[in-house]
């Protein structure tokens, strides 16, 4: 792989992040924003947790996805 390869695949993984993460931020604040009972915005809290914790792994895999695709480059080359 060349570097505008490399350059092209860490641009779209970033992307891809922000956008996620916007969709779902927006969805989170508008169950909050609508939700009349307590134990309704306790359930949003959770699934807001949730997806956070699970957008962080997410984002770990991929990066540890691409870290051993370029060693594995760059051992090959």
């Amino acid at each position: 792989m060349d570097k505008p390869v490399i350059n092209w695949l860490l641009v779209r993984l970033h992307h891809a992040i922000i956008i996620t993460r916007l969709v779902g931020g927006v969805w989170i604040a508008t169950l909050l924003l609508f939700a009349p009972y307590a134990l309704v915005v306790a359930a949003a809290w959770l699934i807001a947790y949730l997806y956070f914790t699970a957008q962080f792994l997410a984002a770990s895999i991929s990066l540890l996805a691409f870290a051993i695709c370029f060693l594995a480059y760059a051992r090959h080359k």
